[in-house]
């Protein structure tokens, strides 16, 4: 799978989940739903379906409305009053071949301690290839009452950062042959265009291979943002712009050498991976409308996509590059952040 469990999770769970009891049961809600109106069940639906992925994982709760008692303690110790039965059937749907897949109730993610139930959480997973040329259909139905709730996104499809490049680098640092003045230049990464996506978003990663007097080498990873989100039309692609300061800055922020052992030898960036996600128009859509929340309003605005219920659905995609440095840039850093005593030890 080209994307781990862990990682759809991250995304799933910590970026994109709302919590359905705040959405219910604080003042500074969407007050759409009448609180003094009998029960309404309400399916809350999440979940990214990424081509690439072996495994999909789609997460399905219930909200629920009591007067009568703290809907937060409810929700954190009685774990029925969130999770669905074992009865309740989740189906993934072909919209071009109409197939209707059944996904399976898993509770092979354990829940950190928090606001709801844990260490138990209820997933919904299946194995299926997906077409990217279809859209899908996740649906939820309680077939103790017929309540159901579904959502439809496109699948979005191949893209690449840099496609013609050849034996990538990243030379963020020339050297002016008249003077020897260093000087530092942006790179940029084009982008192409992913069929349905409509928000880009750019992470950089750095390799980084760190030796020791002691003990055998050992590779820390480092991560970074360059660009949180690019709006884009359709069939747009994108350039993304590095400033040296970010890379460096990026670089060194995420390194503590304090924290350093006395038998560190020295470090070097083996390489730097440069990582674009592409979503759909959906996540674009529930990204500038969650954003858009002043204090001032006391209104916290909703967007979802599933009919019937709450929460979203859509596809991702994931394009990534691996650069090595250049022998200038290399140098940079070495003259740069190397000190006699107590600098960063690059080589």
């Amino acid at each position: 799978m080209q994307s781990p469990i862990i990682d759809i999770m991250n995304s799933v769970l910590k970026k994109l989940i709302l919590s359905i009891v705040a959405f219910f049961a604080l003042g500074s809600c969407s007050t759409d739903f009448d609180v003094l109106a009998p029960y309404k069940e309400i399916p809350v639906v999440y979940g990214l379906l990424n081509r690439s992925d072996s495994l999909h994982i789609i997460k399905v709760n219930k909200g629920f409305v009591n007067l009568g008692a703290d809907a937060n303690q409810i929700a954190s110790q009685i774990p029925d009053s969130i999770n669905y039965p074992e009865s309740v059937r989740v189906e993934l749907i072909n919209q071009k071949t109409g197939v209707a897949v059944a996904m399976s109730r898993s509770t092979s993610i354990q829940k950190d301690t928090g606001l709801f139930a844990y260490p138990d959480q209820v997933t919904y997973t299946s194995t299926l290839t997906l077409d990217s040329s279809a859209s899908y259909t996740i649906k939820v139905t309680n077939p103790a009452n017929g309540v159901t709730a579904e959502a439809t996104t496109p699948i979005v499809g191949n893209f690449a950062v840099e496609p013609n490049c050849f034996q990538c680098e990243i030379a963020l640092v020339q050297v002016n042959p008249t003077n020897g003045d260093t000087l530092l230049r942006r790179k940029v990464f084009p982008v192409t265009s992913a069929p349905n996506a409509r928000y880009y978003s750019v992470d950089i990663r750095y390799v980084i291979d760190e030796f020791f007097s002691d003990r055998p080498q050992s590779t820390r990873i480092l991560n970074g943002v360059i660009n949180a989100g690019i709006s884009t039309g359709a069939n747009s692609n994108i350039e993304v712009v590095l400033n040296p300061s970010v890379f460096f800055n990026t670089l060194v922020s995420n390194i503590d050498i304090t924290k350093d052992p006395a038998t560190l030898t020295g470090r070097t960036v083996r390489e730097v991976e440069i990582i674009a996600w592409a979503t759909t128009s959906e996540f674009e859509q529930y990204i500038r409308v969650s954003n858009n929340f002043s204090a001032i309003s006391q209104t916290k605005p909703f967007y979802t996509n599933v009919s019937n219920g709450a929460g979203l659905v859509a596809s991702r995609r994931r394009a990534s590059r691996a650069y090595t440095l250049s022998t200038n840039t290399r140098a940079y850093i070495i003259r740069v952040y190397n000190r006699p005593v107590g600098g960063y030890k690059f080589f």
